[in-house]
């Protein structure tokens, strides 16, 4: 995402859970950073559903709540 590449501390992804069917996976994560206000970014919910061929991720789609990027970042992304 690229509101991310101003963080004053790149945000920090911890893996809780990976579930697997097929070629396909989720994991399911948190994260944590530090915004370039110096605001906090707090990810307490974050996934990813991967899909992999001959041994490679071929793609992926990430799932975060876009409020809390926001919070850190100290403004709104999307008019609501």
């Amino acid at each position: 995402m690229p509101a991310l590449a101003s963080f004053k501390k790149a945000p920090k992804l911890t893996l809780k859970e990976v579930i697997v069917d097929g070629n396909r996976a989720v994991g399911l994560a948190s994260g944590s950073g530090v915004g370039p206000l110096g605001l906090p970014y707090n990810q307490p919910y974050y996934a990813m559903v991967l899909r992999v061929d001959k041994g490679r991720v071929t793609d992926v789609v990430e799932f975060a709540d876009t409020v809390e990027v926001e919070i850190a970042i100290g403004k709104k992304l999307v008019a609501a």
